[in-house]
């Protein structure tokens, strides 16, 4: 991402974040363990990404430099946000 900076830590923990959010997704894709086990993870990933959507607002509110761009940064988190979110409902719906 070019991101050059002392301490990218962050980066390997975002990373870290998203793959223990993956791992059991594709578990509980792959080994088919229902739509339960699916609407689960698609709601976690979900607001996980709504946590993200509200530092994005938080920044873009707090800094006047930040909000170059973040009307199409924000717009794509609550796209995102709410698409997982309507899959999950649908996956729960498939559950129950």
């Amino acid at each position: 991402m070019r991101w050059f900076q002392d301490r990218p830590e962050f980066q390997i923990e975002v990373g870290f974040g998203n793959l223990a959010i993956a791992v059991p997704a594709l578990a509980a894709s792959l080994l088919d363990w229902g739509p339960l086990a699916c609407g689960m993870m698609l709601l976690s990933y979900g607001i996980y990404i709504l946590c993200g959507l509200v530092l994005h607002v938080r920044n873009a509110a707090a800094d006047p430099a930040a909000r170059k761009g973040a009307g199409a940064r924000i717009g794509n988190f609550i796209f995102f946000a709410a698409s997982l979110m309507i899959f999950a409902a649908l996956a729960f719906s498939l559950a129950f």
